[in-house]
Formats: structure tokens, C-alpha cells, sequence
């Protein structure tokens, strides 16, 4: 097995019973590494700090329940209520989902909902723990402009990358970008994509319109998501492009897993693979094997280890999940986001999969939209790109202090 960097080992007792809690399903084994996690903790209120930050509240509280574990009644009381939002929430997100599908459907649009309440029902079999902040629906490219206007008929107006964007400036971001984030009633957001990876070398040929599977959410609401082997795809490139800097991304990827066996698990790296998304996956699969205790065909898992991309991958990984004690966002963190964005040219191979990861990072969306120069000028975009997003950057931390 590879071993963890030193920084990771030296991550804090609260991280670790996180990582205990974040195994699926439940068992006799995780209540057992619930309960070593948990007799090394002394400071609880960290404890939920780390579990807020990675969006495991439902988890940790099913988790430690089961383990019968003994907490500070302040504690033990944050994460029932936590829990019990987490129950409500998962129940509105896939109401909504449906609603959302249906309302496309309607249209003609070609949809899919991407993870959210798939997931839930697929890895968790509907037990309400995963945590949800907003639900992810692909359309084709062209299908983006009707689909905005029913997403406005239906309750929710565009928060990003603006909230007034005129037609010429929605058309240039669907033409560079990848999706538009929209806001609803009760905190419910929709990130509306039209593309699952900027990078055309990386799962290119899935699309809203790709083959699918209905799954039955929470309650009963009816879900297309993507096939399987798309989803895993899928959900292990959104995890490797963040750097898997949340452990609910990876909790995901494990309880999927779970249900498989070691040579199913192969098969679908191998897929993976086909996809674009080969190093993605044996990111995921290593860190579930490290953190989660996923086990891999012990040739698969020698040959992950024996690739110097996949490691460094994971130390990044390691270190972006377990940095800060655990417990800071990336922005609170030096160069942490500079180590997500050095590990994107590592998730792909070839020329043609570095020469579109530069473009990405040196032609940016928001650039054109937001600094139109005639067409003659374009070849200044890249040389603004770094003061305009330092700009972007200062003025987003002014607004929040």
C-alpha cells in the first residue's frame, strides 16, 4: 500500500475520525475504526469544524451513533441537528431534481442530473446522509439559453459568473465556459453544465444526450443520471479536479465501490480509462484504498502505485484534503490552490491533453466576457489573464472582510 506523505500522518486526530466516519456502509469494521479514531480525539469543537468543512455531517452522525461513541453533549447535539438537516435537505434535492427533469423533459431538452440524489440512491441506497449543496444538471450546448429562461420560469435567477449578463456576453460564456450557477428558494442552487470537462481529451463524447439509467431517489422521485460506467467516470474526475479537497467527494467514489468486487472495480477503471479519465480514477482508487479501506485486485493496486503521476496525484490529494489542520477552506490556506491547479496537468496524457489544459488556464471565460476587446486584440487575453483574475481575487476577499 503507499504510504501517506508525512504531512498527512501528521494530520490531527479529528481528521482521521472523520476519514473513520466517512466509510460506508455500516459495519462491524468502520464501527470498530470509529471507535480507535475516536479515542484519540481531545478537541470535539475541531472535530466539527473538520466535518463542516467536508461536508460529512449526516455521515459523522450516522457513524458515530452506530459506534455508540460518547461525545460532549454540545457535540452530540450539533451533529443530530446537523444530521437532521442533512435528512431534510437530501429529501428537497431530489424532490427538486425530479421536478427539474420533468420540467426539461417537457421542453425537449435533453437532460441528466449528475451525482446528487443518483448518488444518494445508487451508493447509499437512499439512507439520507450524504450532504448536497446544490444539484448538477448537464444540457446540450445548445440547449443552454431555453434552458436558463425555464430555470427562470421555475424560480431561480443566475448568480454566476453574473447576475445580468446581456445575450452577447450568456453566448461567449457558453462558447469558453462550462456551466452557470443558479439560485433558488431554501438555499437550493443549480449548476447548469453543458460540458462534464473543459479538457476534450478528458470523457469527451459524454454529453446530456449519452446512454442512461433511471434510479429511484428519496421518496420515490424518479432520477436519469448517467450509465454506470460514465457516473464513476464522472464523479472521479469532478473529485480529481478539486483535488478530492472535500472527503465527501471520495466517500462518494467508496460507497460506490462498496457494493463491487475487486474485479468489478478493475473493470471500471478500465472504462475509466477509455474515457480520458484513467488518471482520475486510480487517484480515487488509491485514496479509497488508503483512507476508506477499499479493496483493490492486487495487481491493479501495484500498478497504480507504480505510476509517478498517480503518486504525486495523491500526495497532492493528501495534502489538499488533510492541510490545515483539516479543518481551513483552500482560500485560507498559502498555495493550496496553486498545488489544485499543478496536479489538472497530471489528470490527463499526451500532447493534446497538455496543449488544452494550457488553453484553459490561459483563455479565460470570464476574461471575455467581462473585458470584450475587438476581435484584432485577442491575443491580449493572455497576457491580462493574470491581473484580471489577482483583480477578481482581491476584490472577492475585500467583499468578505
Amino acid at each position: 500500500m503507499m504510504r501517506l506523505p508525512t504531512n498527512a500522518i501528521g494530520a490531527p486526530a479529528e481528521f482521521a475520525l472523520a476519514c473513520a466516519c466517512a466509510i460506508w456502509p455500516p459495519s462491524a469494521a468502520r464501527d470498530q475504526a470509529v471507535r480507535a479514531a475516536a479515542a484519540k480525539v481531545s478537541d470535539w469543537p475541531r472535530f466539527l469544524r473538520v466535518v463542516r468543512r467536508h461536508r460529512l455531517d449526516g455521515m459523522a452522525d450516522n457513524a458515530l451513533a452506530a459506534a455508540g461513541i460518547a461525545m460532549p453533549s454540545d457535540v452530540a447535539l450539533a451533529l443530530q441537528q446537523r444530521g437532521a438537516m442533512t435528512a431534510r435537505r437530501t429529501q428537497v434535492m431530489a424532490e427538486e431534481s425530479a421536478r427539474l427533469q420533468q420540467i426539461f423533459d417537457k421542453s425537449n431538452i435533453a437532460n441528466l442530473i449528475l451525482k446528487g440524489a443518483g448518488i444518494t440512491a445508487l451508493a447509499y441506497d437512499n439512507v439520507p446522509v450524504k450532504q448536497a449543496w446544490d444539484i448538477d444538471i448537464v444540457v446540450p450546448p445548445e440547449s443552454v439559453e431555453p434552458a436558463i429562461v425555464l430555470l427562470g420560469m421555475a424560480g431561480y435567477r443566475l448568480i454566476s459568473p453574473g447576475e445580468q449578463l446581456s445575450l452577447a456576453q450568456l453566448r461567449i460564456y457558453i462558447a469558453l465556459g462550462r456551466e452557470f450557477i443558479l439560485a433558488g428558494r431554501d438555499q437550493v442552487f443549480v449548476e447548469l453544465k453543458w460540458t462534464l470537462d473543459q479538457n476534450p481529451s478528458i470523457l469527451p463524447g459524454i454529453t446530456a444526450r449519452s446512454p442512461s439509467q433511471v434510479v429511484a431517489g428519496p421518496g420515490g422521485a424518479p432520477i436519469r443520471t448517467l450509465s454506470k460506467d460514465d457516473l464513476f467516470s464522472y464523479v472521479c474526475v469532478h473529485g480529481g479536479r478539486h483535488c478530492f479537497s472535500r472527503l465527501k467527494w471520495l466517500a462518494d467514489i467508496g460507497a460506490l465501490l462498496s457494493k463491487e468486487t475487486p474485479e468489478e472495480i478493475e473493470r471500471l477503471y478500465r472504462a475509466a480509462e477509455q474515457r480520458g479519465a484513467g488518471r482520475s480514477a486510480a487517484e480515487a482508487l488509491v485514496l479509497c484504498q488508503l483512507f476508506l479501506g477499499t479493496g483493490l485486485a492486487p495487481g491493479l493496486a501495484a500498478e497504480l502505485e507504480a505510476d509517478g503521476a498517480v503518486r504525486s496525484l495523491v500526495r497532492a490529494s493528501v495534502l489538499t484534503m488533510a492541510g490545515g489542520d483539516g479543518e481551513q477552506e483552500l482560500l485560507q490556506r498559502r498555495l493550496a490552490n496553486v498545488r489544485v491547479l499543478v496536479a489538472h496537468f497530471r489528470l490527463g496524457r499526451g500532447p493534446a491533453f497538455l496543449r488544452s489544459e494550457l488553453r484553459l488556464k490561459w483563455v479565460s471565460a470570464r476574461d471575455h466576457m467581462q473585458t470584450p476587446l475587438p476581435q484584432w486584440a485577442g491575443f491580449l487575453y493572455p497576457l491580462i489573464r493574470l491581473p484580471l483574475f489577482v483583480w477578481r481575487r482581491l476584490k472577492y476577499m475585500t467583499a468578505r472582510s
